[in-house]
């Protein structure tokens, strides 16, 4: 087991030794920014580790409050809910709503987090072809009786191969149904939208409707689980039994996370450069001739030969080039698995190039 020695962002240290990093899902880049850990810091010396108390009891920290101050004010929404982690969301989503919906619709690759959150329910759970649209509604109209509501759960970016989810195709599906789209927003949040808003923020979708949360420990560099959206619709995550059940996560977390929002805020920038970083990785791979998605998603993977060979060129390039990117199985990954890599806001072209010129030695 290695051992990481610093805060993660384009560079990491390992074990000792500083690698050009690759690997994880820090997309924003501002993990080691001292205004976050100092925040994280003060709430643990004034509240301790952990906020003991869940919120229905009508008590809270003033860092949980500060958190979802932050999140509200970034979101733009009436309320927000700050929660001990980012897995949950789906479990507070589904149950939280479950007295207005009848059926559960899943892409088949959906996180794990939104699988298990709709097993909670007991309703009926049906599944479609990933990101397909015509294959959701032929199981809708094979699988929803007349007058029933649908809830479709799906990644805003899915965590291994960065494709998106085409929300404003499964919106019009279920629009005139009166049905909801429950969206694990994790990786999208920060990256996606005009204001990093998320996949919602892309599409343009009412949050009324279009439910999206997921964790904070990922663009936002921070750590928690996130649900925005009215009062009325956050007492219902507050009152779901993930809600009432779960603690209020750690001070520190809830800390990082008002002062990651906030200092994302004050710096739109960040998301500027990511974007930059992006499209100039992919473009680069591409020159290469190495295939990847296009799209907008700091999420980069890609195939060379098979996975033996992929995991030997991970190796090597650890080893041997002190470059930390990840052979990945996970979830989309298919038999071979892919490389999965990632844009941070804080790469600079030569880190990428530095990279490129590597890769280019193993195709």
């Amino acid at each position: 087991m290695r051992i990481i020695e610093s805060p993660s962002g384009a560079y990491v240290t390992i074990d000792g030794i500083e690698y050009l990093n690759f690997a994880g899902s820090c997309y924003l880049g501002i993990c080691d920014r001292p205004e976050i850990i100092e925040a994280a810091k003060k709430a643990v010396e004034i509240n301790g580790a952990f906020a003991q108390i869940p919120k229905h009891y009508g008590f809270n920290v003033r860092c949980n409050m500060d958190a979802e101050a932050a999140i509200a004010k970034y979101f733009g929404t009436e309320d927000a809910f700050y929660f001990m982690g980012g897995y949950l969301f789906g479990s507070m989503a589904f149950q939280g709503l479950r007295d207005d919906y009848d059926v559960i619709y899943l892409d088949e690759m959906a996180h794990f987090a939104l699988k298990d959150g709709a097993k909670c329910t007991g309703k009926p759970i049906y599944t479609f072809s990933h990101c397909d649209p015509l294959d959701l509604k032929r199981v809708m109209d094979e699988t929803l009786e007349k007058g029933q509501i649908p809830a479709i759960g799906c990644d805003g970016i899915f965590p291994t191969l960065g494709n998106i989810s085409p929300l404003g195709e499964y919106f019009d599906l279920i629009e005139p149904l009166g049905g909801y789209l429950i969206v694990d927003e994790s990786h999208s949040l920060g990256v996606l939208g005009d204001k990093g808003r998320g996949a919602i923020e892309k599409f343009n979708l009412p949050r009324d409707k279009a439910i999206g949360g997921g964790s904070a420990g990922k663009g936002f560099c921070a750590y928690g689980g996130i649900a925005v959206g009215s009062k009325e619709l956050m007492d219902k995550f507050v009152y779901s039994p993930p809600g009432r059940g779960a603690s209020a996560g750690m001070t520190s977390a809830a800390a990082a996370t008002a002062a990651s929002l906030n200092y994302i805020m004050d710096n739109p920038r960040l998301l500027t450069k990511l974007r930059e970083n992006i499209a100039y990785f992919r473009k680069g791979l591409k020159e290469l001739g190495i295939s990847t998605l296009d799209s907008e998603s700091p999420v980069i993977a890609f195939q060379i030969r098979d996975g033996i060979y992929m995991r030997r060129l991970q190796a090597e390039l650890y080893d041997k080039h002190q470059i930390f990117l990840l052979y990945s199985t996970y979830i989309g990954a298919g038999h071979e698995g892919v490389i999965r890599s990632a844009a941070f806001s804080d790469h600079e072209f030569e880190d990428i190039d530095r990279l490129l010129s590597v890769l280019k030695a193993y195709l």
